[in-house]
């Protein structure tokens, strides 16, 4: 097979043939067939302005969530009511021989 295209048989047949041409009116035709053409059904068909508003919707409810619009707000917690609470999670106050070390404890060292 010869890597030169200019004496390559293929080529020179593919020169003499007719040269493609488009019709002129090739895209009032294709944008013709393509109204006439019966609309799919499905959840695609969903009015544009129904998917609008579910957006706005969500948009919204995500806007209010995080202003902190629903509910109440979480109560601020004293330092000592935090390890009163994760204490009593953690069920650290269910152990027993365990008991509280504190600076009075490491004074006699």
């Amino acid at each position: 097979m010869n890597d030169s295209h200019e004496q390559d048989r293929l080529w020179e047949l593919l020169g003499r043939g007719p040269k493609p041409v488009g019709s002129p009116f090739f895209v009032r035709n294709v944008l013709r067939a393509i109204r006439q053409a019966p609309a799919k059904s499905g959840w695609f068909a969903i009015p544009r302005w129904a998917s609008a508003a579910a957006f706005a919707v969500l948009v919204a409810g995500f806007a209010v969530a995080l202003s902190g619009g629903f509910g109440e707000s979480l109560p601020v917690l004293a330092e000592e009511e935090k390890r009163s609470l994760f204490d009593r999670l953690a069920g650290i106050h269910d152990l027993s021989g365990i008991k509280p070390i504190g600076l009075e404890e490491f004074a006699g060292l």
